[in-house]
C-alpha cells in the first residue's frame, strides 16, 4: 500500500564541472619576435611560424565546431603544431597550443594525459612570465583532477589559481576558481564549506556583469538551505535566482526552478502551494526538448494530487508519467508509479 509520494527534482541540483569554453579562443595572427641572422633564416622560420599558425588554427576550430568523432585529428594536428613552436622556442604559443591539447584529450576521455600536458604548458607559461595563461591552466587542471576523483588535488589547483587571478585584476576567473571549490565540496557533502565559497563567488559574477554566474550560484545556495530543511531560506534563493533566469531568457534553468520550489512546498506539507509551480515548469520542460524533466515533473503533479487526495487527476498523470519514466530509464520510479496505477484502478 503506497502512503505518500515524495516529489522529485529535476536533474542535478550541482552539475559535473564542464572545461571552460574559453580554452578554445584561437590565438591572435602570430608575430616573429626573435631577431634572425640573417634573410634566409628569417624566410624559413616565418614560413615555420605560418604552418604552426595554421595548424593551430585548424585544430582549434575543429575543437569549437568538430565533433567528437574529429577530435583525433584534432590532437594531430595540435601536436604538429606545437613541435614546430618549440622548435622555434616560441614558448607562449607552445603553452597555449598544450592547453588546447589537454582540451582535446580531455573530451576524448583522458584526463590523464591533460594533467600532463597541462603540467607542460604551466612550466613555459612561467617561464615567460604569463600569469594568465599560468591562473587558466591551474583552474583547467583543478577540473582535471576532480575528474579524476582526486579531490584535494583538485582543491590544489584551483586555490593555486586564486591569488593570479586576484594580482591580475580577473574578477571572473576567481569567481570561477571559487566556484568550483564550493562545487567540489558541496558534491563532497561539505555544504557549510560550500556555501562559503558560493557567498564570496557572487558578489565577484556581479561585478564581472555575469548574472548568470550569480544566479547559478545562488540556487546551489537555495539547495543547500533545502538540504538544511531551512525551507523559507531556499524559497528566498530559489526565487531570486529565478528572477533572474528568466530576465535572461534561460529557459531550461527557468523550469528546474520552478520545479525546484515546488519540490520545496511539497516537503513543507503543501502540495497546493506546489501544483502551480509543477505547472508552469512542465510546458517550459515540453519546449526545451528534455525529456527527463518532463518525465518528472508530469510524476511530481501527480505525486502532488495522489498526496492532496486527488485520484482522478492523479490517474491521469501517473498514467502520462509511466511511459515518459520508462523511457528515461528510471524503472524504480516507474515501478511505483505502476503500482499506484493499480491501487486507483487504471491499467498500468
Amino acid at each position: 500500500m503506497v502512503n505518500q509520494l515524495a516529489q522529485v527534482h529535476i536533474g542535478l541540483i550541482v552539475a559535473p564541472l564542464a572545461i571552460a569554453s574559453g580554452l578554445l579562443t584561437p590565438l591572435p595572427a602570430l608575430a616573429i619576435q626573435h631577431p634572425m641572422a640573417n634573410f634566409n633564416d628569417a624566410l624559413a622560420q616565418n614560413d615555420s611560424l605560418a604552418e604552426a599558425d595554421r595548424l593551430y588554427q585548424e585544430g582549434s576550430r575543429i575543437l569549437r565546431e568538430g565533433t567528437d568523432d574529429q577530435l583525433p585529428q584534432a590532437v594531430e594536428q595540435l601536436e604538429r603544431a606545437r613541435q614546430l613552436y618549440r622548435a622555434e622556442q616560441f614558448q607562449d604559443e607552445e603553452g597555449r597550443t598544450l592547453t588546447l591539447l589537454a582540451s582535446a584529450v580531455g573530451r576524448l576521455g583522458d584526463p590523464a594525459q591533460a594533467i600532463d600536458y597541462l603540467q607542460a604548458a604551466l612550466l613555459l607559461f612561467r617561464s615567460v612570465q604569463q600569469e594568465a595563461a599560468e591562473a587558466d591552466a591551474l583552474q583547467i587542471m583543478g577540473l582535471f583532477y576532480q575528474r579524476l576523483g582526486d579531490s584535494q588535488e583538485a582543491l590544489r589547483r584551483l586555490n593555486q589559481s586564486i591569488p593570479l587571478f586576484q594580482t591580475l585584476g580577473d574578477q571572473a576567473g576567481h569567481a570561477v576558481s571559487l566556484e568550483y571549490i564550493g562545487s567540489i565540496h558541496q558534491l563532497s557533502g561539505d555544504n557549510s564549506l560550500a556555501l562559503d565559497y558560493y557567498q564570496q563567488a557572487i558578489p565577484l559574477y556581479r561585478a564581472g556583469n555575469s548574472e548568470a554566474g550569480a544566479a547559478l550560484l545562488l540556487g546551489r545556495i537555495g539547495s543547500i538551505h533545502e538540504t538544511w530543511s531551512e525551507y523559507p531560506e531556499a524559497l528566498n534563493y530559489y526565487r531570486q535566482a529565478l528572477d533572474i533566469q528568466r530576465s535572461l531568457g534561460n529557459r531550461d534553468r527557468e523550469a528546474r526552478l520552478l520545479s525546484n520550489i515546488g519540490v520545496v512546498y511539497s516537503l513543507m506539507g503543501d502540495d497546493t502551494q506546489a501544483l502551480p509551480y509543477y505547472q508552469e515548469s512542465l510546458p517550459i520542460r515540453r519546449e526545451v526538448g528534455d525529456l527527463e524533466g518532463e518525465a518528472l515533473t508530469v510524476y511530481n503533479i501527480g505525486a502532488a494530487y495522489y498526496n492532496l487526495g486527488n485520484d482522478q487527476q492523479a490517474l491521469t498523470y501517473f498514467t502520462q508519467a509511466l511511459p515518459l519514466l520508462e523511457s528515461i530509464g528510471d524503472q524504480g520510479r516507474a515501478a511505483a508509479v505502476s503500482e499506484v496505477i493499480q491501487l486507483l484502478g487504471g491499467h498500468p
